[in-house]
């Protein structure tokens, strides 16, 4: 039976690797900057459906999904797409189907809100339809001509919250304490293992950051003048009791409030588009062709902006696909500075951070790839500590207004459990050569002793004045009193972080690319994309001893609810405590 099964598993590679070969280093369908004169065809479809099933991501995970879940959406390949809409002279019609769409960051749907904004501006037409609006399903609604929602769906408009557990009862229930080291007291992922609540100044913070990004929603809905006169605010405020007043018929709300334009099933709306338009072809269809129709030159004739993604916690060499690998990013930074056709470079980094080293790792790299390249950093809904560690080796920072970034500090956590030992009836005895010998299993066993504590700390102090002299040396601020007094873990949105000089300028990856091919003096460029992630092929041998894991993505024997802090105790990191998405 096993061996059936690895019959199978390696036709499949086969198929795969047939079907998929160039998965690791392709080139996109980016059209470059300076791409000028319409697209003009004939006997083509003169409409695009685009199907958001999922989130959207910056870098989809690799991996095979058996059942009929949601899968990730590339930004990128909807904004790609969109932007060849905008420059088809044929193409008179966009519609959008957001019944599956889920939870986003704001800075990535941001990226797709304009470019859907600009297909408005060209004089194209937008439809939406969806069975029930999320927040970010809706801000892409925003934009569009005629919106339509299924009779049994709802606008849910209901702001935005951040939920912090807190485990430190249940430590103490079982007998485990934890131990804290870190500089910044905003540092805020500490504060789960030591406290019963949020504390006063990450309370102040997050309040802050979450109006903040709230009231950018409002503004990018407001761009739109059909809701500029709405009291959406105060919708989102009073939607229980609006809601009970119409007897529970949220759809007819959304009509009242003038948030939809027509209640009808998906039925009624194909029926609607098809009146007009017959053949409507699915933007990842469109994608195929329209580099041809456009008459995009050849990439073997224009030099490359080349674009990696660093999605994820950040980790040394973790496979997990929703983390970063160091190690295959700095290689691929290499592989890319190397190729004498990349003349400029563009880091896109959605993460909160990770391990220090590792961290350092990219930094390092991206420096030794600056000396013959210009390195842009584009942040993408969080680039926060790590994530902001990498960014200061670029040669500049770009970000979205609402990007997190920031979270300046560091971070270790011990967890000793002698007294849940204690209480199981375990005993041990260490014998050791010297006092500190065996330290990382003593931690666990006896909890450390004081030269140990002081040990820690001064590691984590000497990481964070490591952070300090990276933002001073970046010329972001002038020494170590300005350096500290905007670090110390506050956490920003990236409108903020302009003000405070941490980022250079506001913009999407498409402005990136174009600041990189400007730095580079290139007129005309081909973009191209690594992939940071581990390829299918890899990930299906790596299955083949397990058939399980082929179904489920992960060995089910590691599926757990344990923090990487319990599993790695002698790690130190530079992370921050949230991810915000839109709901």
């Amino acid at each position: 039976m096993l061996h059936h099964r690895r019959f199978l598993v390696w036709h499949l590679c086969i198929l795969i690797c047939i079907s998929c070969f160039g998965c690791v280093f392709y080139t996109s369908t980016g059209i470059p900057a300076n791409n000028s004169g319409a697209i003009s065809s004939t006997g083509r479809s003169k409409a695009v459906l685009i199907n958001i099933n999922g989130p959207l991501v910056e870098d989809a995970s690799v991996g095979l999904s058996l059942g009929k879940g949601s899968t990730s959406v590339l930004a990128r390949r909807i904004t790609t797409a969109l932007e060849y809409i905008r420059n088809d002279a044929h193409i008179e019609l966009v519609i959008l189907n957001l019944s599956k769409m889920s939870a986003s960051s704001l800075a990535i749907v941001s990226d797709v809100y304009h470019a859907l904004a600009e297909v408005k501006k060209a004089g194209k037409t937008i439809y939406v339809f969806s069975e029930n609006f999320t927040m970010s399903g809706f801000l892409l609604a925003s934009v569009a001509d005629q919106i339509w929602i299924d009779p049994f769906g709802d606008v849910e408009l209901d702001g935005l919250a951040v939920n912090f557990p807190f485990f430190r009862r249940a430590l103490e229930k079982y007998g485990i304490n934890a131990y804290i080291f870190r500089v910044g007291e905003y540092k805020s992922a500490v504060e789960p293992f030591t406290l019963y609540s949020i504390s006063d100044q990450v309370r102040r913070e997050t309040s802050e950051l979450l109006n903040e990004e709230w009231n950018m929603y409002l503004g990018l809905l407001a761009e739109n003048k059909r809701f500029a006169s709405l009291n959406i605010a105060g919708y989102a405020l009073n939607r229980p009791a609006l809601l009970s007043a119409r007897k529970g018929n949220a759809a007819e709300l959304a009509l009242s409030q003038k948030l939809v334009d027509i209640v009808g099933t998906q039925d009624q709306f194909k029926i609607f588009v098809e009146e007009n338009y017959k053949n409507i072809q699915p933007y990842q269809e469109y994608l195929r062709i329209a580099p041809q129709i456009a008459k995009q030159r050849r990439t073997a004739f224009t030099p490359y902006v080349t674009v990696l993604y660093a999605v994820g916690e950040i980790t040394r060499d973790s496979e997990d696909p929703n983390t970063i690998n160091a190690e295959r990013l700095v290689d691929n930074i290499k592989i890319a500075t190397e190729n004498p056709k990349t003349k400029a470079l563009v880091l896109r980094i959605d993460s909160p951070g990770g391990e220090v080293f590792a961290s350092e790792m990219i930094a390092r790299a991206i420096e030794k790839a600056k000396e013959k390249i210009p390195v842009v950093i584009s942040m993408a809904g969080i680039a926060a500590s790590g994530g902001y560690w990498v960014s200061l080796a670029g040669t500049e920072i770009w970000a979205a207004p609402t990007t997190l970034t920031g979270s300046i500090g560091v971070f270790a956590m011990m967890f000793s459990g002698a007294q849940f030992l204690k209480n199981h009836g375990i005993d041990q005895e260490m014998l050791r050569t010297h006092e500190q010998a065996g330290m990382s299993t003593s931690f666990w066993t006896s909890g450390p002793n004081s030269a140990q504590r002081q040990m820690m700390q001064s590691s984590v102090d000497f990481i964070y004045a490591q952070f300090l002299k990276r933002l001073i040396e970046s010329g972001r601020v002038k020494n170590k009193t300005q350096a500290d007094a905007v670090a110390r873990g506050r956490v920003y949105t990236g409108q903020t972080a302009l003000k405070l000089g941490l980022v250079d300028n506001l913009g999407s990856l498409e402005d990136a690319l174009k600041r990189a091919a400007e730095l580079a003096d290139l007129r005309e460029y081909t973009v191209v994309v690594y992939s940071s992630q581990q390829s299918l092929l890899s990930r299906l041998l790596s299955a083949v001893g397990n058939p399980t894991n082929l179904i489920l993505g992960k060995d089910i024997s590691k599926l757990d609810i344990t923090t990487p802090y319990l599993e790695r105790n002698s790690e130190v990191y530079a992370m921050n405590s949230f991810v915000l998405e839109l709901p």
